[in-house]
């Protein structure tokens, strides 16, 4: 289990990280 929840942490902060470069894209 914990080794589900650090990969479901590290795919969300992949996740959010894609979305925030995708932002700044989209931005400028």
């Amino acid at each position: 289990m914990v080794v589900s929840l650090e990969s479901r942490k590290v795919k969300c902060t992949t996740t959010i990280r894609i979305s925030s470069m995708d932002m700044g894209k989209v931005r400028y």
